[in-house]
């Protein structure tokens, strides 16, 4: 009698002490990856950012910015928009797990643009001074201008009229604080202007501004004339980049009084 008692003990103590089946462990969340089409992402635009897990597409990230002056979230959408010129580190929290991917928002100069410059200075020198070339620019005079800039990422290339005047063949590419430097100019068998100290800048989606110098010389005449301008508000009129067709004639040498009257020339 007490062998079976022992032996009863011992399989009802050994049945207590099972748990049964085990419970399988849940995967967990070890890397988030944060995703977008590019990135660069121009101002005044947006895109939805999207965040994948090791385990597939994330549901319920929150998403931030570390930089709200260039770039905003919206922190359920994943929404992101570019706001100011500069870099931002965008990230997604999934679960406790952090994803991120540092971005680069800047200007987008593409278009056709309209608008005008101011004469702030004329020099000249040697023949250009005797001709009175700087008695046809006179300080605060207002004159025409249009741009057209095709841009790929932060490239950036461009023709351009000046009254009547036009040329092509400028380039740059837009600096980490979002202004462009251009560099070009127009040339024919006489006469040689070079676009110097030429930069742009877009405070705010289909606004650009800047600063240009003329620097005119050849045509036989001896020193060189330099016209110093600021441009004025010019707005974008086209999304597309139109090309500007047309140079100073090649075919015959232009005179000084004919580039004049190119450049001052009102649309």
């Amino acid at each position: 009698m007490r062998r079976i008692g022992v032996s009863l003990a011992i399989i009802i103590a050994a049945a207590c002490g099972s748990n049964g089946p085990s419970t399988p462990t849940q995967p967990s969340v070890t890397s988030v990856t944060v995703s977008s089409s590019s990135d660069l992402l121009f101002m005044g635009a947006f895109e939805i950012f999207t965040a994948t897990t090791n385990l597939g597409p994330a549901t319920g990230a929150s998403w931030s910015s570390d930089a709200l002056s260039i770039a905003t979230a919206d922190s359920s959408s994943g929404r992101i928009t570019g706001v100011g010129t500069g870099r931002a580190t965008i990230s997604a929290d999934v679960k406790g797990v952090r994803g991120t991917k540092l971005i680069r928002v800047l200007p987008n100069f593409g278009g056709s643009w309209n608008g005008s410059y101011a004469v702030n200075d004329c020099q000249s020198t040697s023949n250009f001074a005797q001709a009175g070339f700087c008695g046809n620019f006179f300080r605060g005079q207002i004159l025409n201008m249009n741009l057209s800039i095709s841009q790929s990422r932060d490239a950036v290339t461009a023709s351009f009229a000046l009254g009547g005047l036009t040329g092509s063949g400028a380039s740059g590419t837009v600096s980490e604080p979002g202004s462009l430097p251009l560099a070009g100019g127009v040339v024919n068998s006489t006469f040689r202007i070079d676009l110097q100290n030429f930069v742009v800048e877009s405070p705010q989606p289909g606004v650009i501004t800047g600063h240009f110098d003329q620097v005119w010389s050849g045509g036989g005449f001896s020193g060189t004339a330099r016209i110093i301008s600021d441009i004025r508000t010019m707005n974008r009129t086209s999304a597309a980049a139109l090309a500007l067709e047309g140079r100073l004639p090649s075919g015959v040498p232009a005179t000084l009084d004919d580039l004049i009257r190119l450049v001052t020339i009102r649309r």
